[in-house]
């Protein structure tokens, strides 16, 4: 059959190489090969890195292997210098296998338009089974999510990949709404959550971080309203999804004052008292 298929390519004329003698080996012409540089192919070697020990752990790996077959072989210990010259830190799951697999059956679902149960786990231990529509995948801030219609609520609905425990495929095709789009959909979310309002929020930085606010755009509405005298700056945004933007807040500690909503003020100022409490415990 693999004869019968290389015949057939090169009648199309994919020629394959065919082996020398005492030789196995059939390869594609090189010329079918992605045409890209040595500087292109490492820096796409090194965006590999990123994803170590990571839900895409397992495919990484492959095409990094591939890589290193085609766009190295004239150049061995270049894979081993990026390797050892270049390190990822960041944040890793501890069975990134297990979960990588049932990414691979989410992904198939979503391109294929394929309803699948799942089991989930939310934060606080309750586990639920579900049957959902997968629309699409977002990976923000280091963590992917999957945005689906529930098959009994008939809403939209956001779940973490890492708190999926199981996946199951089935046979089931679903009709993809033609209304639906993904990015319009998490657009105004400071994370990906969409379950309240869009509000308008004020945000003040401290001189000692300003300048990374200047540099760094962290949502698509994010606007300088002004730079004071003192060298701060006040962030103007307009999104919904304000818990997560308030675990956003909680890390920069002090270096951030909230100005509006007043509620999320509120809401930074509960915590931080509590946080005092908590301490002097």
């Amino acid at each position: 059959m693999i004869y019968r298929d290389i015949d057939e390519l090169e009648k199309i004329g994919i020629i394959v190489d065919r082996p020398a003698t005492g030789s196995s080996k059939y390869s594609l012409r090189e010329k079918y090969l992605p045409k890209l540089s040595f500087e292109q192919a490492s820096s796409l070697y090194v965006s590999m890195l990123l994803f170590e020990d990571t839900i895409l752990d397992q495919m990484s790996n492959s095409a990094k292997e591939e890589f290193e077959k085609v766009f190295f072989r004239n150049y061995p210990d270049e894979a081993a210098k990026i390797n050892n010259r270049i390190h990822v830190v960041g944040d890793t799951l501890v069975n990134p296998k297990e979960v990588g697999d049932k990414f691979t059956k989410l992904i198939t679902a979503v391109i294929n338009s394929y309803q699948i149960e799942i089991i989930y786990s939310k934060l606080d231990g309750e586990i639920s089974q579900r049957t959902i529509k997968p629309l699409g995948l977002v990976f923000k801030r280091g963590v992917w999510y999957v945005v689906a219609e529930d098959c009994n609520k008939e809403e939209y609905r956001t779940f973490r990949v890492d708190q999926i425990l199981q996946v199951t495929l089935t046979n089931i095709m679903f009709v993809y709404p033609e209304d639906f789009s993904l990015e319009e959909h998490i657009g105004d979310s400071w994370g990906v959550f969409t379950n309240d309002e869009v509000q308008k929020v004020r945000l003040k930085f401290s001189p000692a971080v300003a300048t990374r606010l200047k540099s760094v755009r962290y949502h698509r509405s994010q606007e300088i309203i002004e730079e004071l005298p003192d060298g701060s700056v006040i962030i103007g945004l307009e999104v919904c999804g304000l818990i997560e933007l308030k675990g956003w807040l909680l890390q920069w500690g002090s270096q951030v004052e909230v100005l509006e909503p007043e509620s999320l003020r509120q809401e930074l100022l509960n915590t931080a008292r509590e946080l005092i409490e908590m301490y002097r415990a």
